[in-house]
């Protein structure tokens, strides 16, 4: 089990993370790309469409993006 104050630094860092998904003027050089991972997205290829997200990336040496399954 956390102590609370590991949970409230969790719940910080979670909410700066959603923060940067959401606000954007957020002070921030790192961009989000959201993937669908639901149970009908998965169904309709969506890890494949991540992975190349991520592959993509990697071959054009992009190192400000994340590729997130939401």
């Amino acid at each position: 089990m956390k102590t609370i104050e590991e949970i409230h630094e969790i719940a910080k860092s979670k909410r700066e993370e959603l923060d940067l998904r959401v606000n954007t003027s957020a002070d921030t050089r790192e961009k989000h790309i959201l993937v669908c991972h639901g149970t009908g997205c998965t169904s309709s290829k969506s890890p494949k469409i991540l992975e190349n997200f991520k592959r993509i990336l990697k071959e054009k040496n992009i190192e400000n993006v994340r590729v997130i399954p939401k």
